[in-house]
């Protein structure tokens, strides 16, 4: 198999040039020109019964999983050869695992089978699972690396004493590329839904949810880590900053979240976008004071009053938007209902 190609080498393999990947672009490059000829064929069925369609299919479904697994055995080999702390070889697996995810949604939306839009829709799932719990706490191990070559000695116990453990800037930013996808991962599997269910159906709106939640969850976790490498200092202490965001920063996004949320769900009339804005915006307030004010410095309780004074104004404007739209859609449904 591709792992035994690639231990046969008597040092490290090559990057991409080597007999392992080679004989995977081999078979990629057949199944694509077997898929092709398929689509050309002026024959219904092949000789075995099987509709040309379903080999086609089939063959797809070959042509998907070994592109993964070939680009995904690539990177670990040479993730494990040349990188030696765990975390940030996962911010490289995880891009690849999110990115491809990504692709496959992009292709698959407009496919007819709805089995396959299911079958890829529960895979993408899988792998957010994996992101949440897994990728997206070995990211803040990266960033946090970085900043203090100390920090990863509490998790690489078996690490000989004295050998610096210190991950680089650029491998923090390989995240990036799981972050965005995982965002146009949860755009796309809401089109998805929406396209084989319906708009009106409860799986869509819970689809709906969820795709804002995720997006909340990632730009949240962004700012903390903008937070913590611009405040980040050889005195100060990483879990003190992080709070710090939690009780500063993480008010502001979420009004400012709120504000858009309420305007796209204006402009899209889409009222559950404007429950959410202000189902996030009472979250925000309800944080802000049972929560934020708690301990925290006299600049930042003036940030944080600050912040109220901008969400109050901005809920304000909303209340009177609301209003305005709830009753044209009034108006324009019983319109509508006097028409028919």
């Amino acid at each position: 198999n591709s792992i035994e190609v690639y231990d046969s080498y008597s040092e490290i393999a090559p990057i991409i040039v080597n007999k392992g990947f080679i004989t995977s672009l081999i078979v990629v490059a057949s199944l694509i020109v077997s898929i092709l000829l398929i689509r050309k064929s002026t024959y219904n069925k092949l000789t075995w019964g099987i509709s040309m369609r379903s080999w086609e299919w089939t063959l797809s479904i070959f042509l998907i999983v070994t592109s993964f697994f070939s680009a995904f055995v690539e990177l670990a080999y040479h993730v494990e050869a040349y990188i030696p702390v765990e975390a940030s070889g996962d911010m490289f697996i995880s891009g690849l695992i999110m990115f491809f995810m990504l692709a496959l949604l992009f292709w698959v939306r407009n496919k007819k089978p709805a089995f396959a839009k299911i079958s890829v829709l529960f895979v993408s799932i899988a792998a957010l699972i994996g992101y949440f719990t897994y990728f997206h706490f070995s990211e803040i191990q990266v960033r946090n690396s970085y900043l203090d070559p100390d920090y990863l000695n509490n998790f690489y116990y078996y690490i000989e004493e004295g050998t610096e453990i210190k991950t680089k800037l650029s491998h923090f930013l390989v995240h990036y590329i799981s972050s965005l996808s995982v965002i146009g991962m949860a755009v796309l599997m809401y089109s998805i839904v929406k396209k084989l269910v319906g708009k009106k159906s409860v799986l869509t709106k819970i689809s709906l949810w969820t795709s804002v939640a995720i997006g909340l969850f990632v730009l949240t976790s962004e700012t903390d880590h903008l937070v913590v490498l611009l405040s980040y200092t050889t005195d100060a202490n990483l879990y003190d900053i992080a709070e710090q965001s939690r009780k500063i920063a993480w008010p502001v996004l979420w009004g400012i979240s709120s504000f858009v949320l309420m305007v796209l769900g204006m402009k899209l009339k889409l009222s559950h976008l404007r429950i959410m804005s202000l189902s996030l915006f009472f979250v925000t307030l309800l944080k802000l004071f049972l929560y934020d004010i708690q301990d925290i410095h006299p600049a930042g309780k003036i940030a944080a009053f600050i912040s109220l004074g901008i969400l109050l104004l901005i809920v304000s404007f909303m209340y009177q938007k609301i209003k305005w739209v709830v009753q044209d859609e009034a108006k324009d449904k019983a319109d509508s209902e006097i028409n028919q």
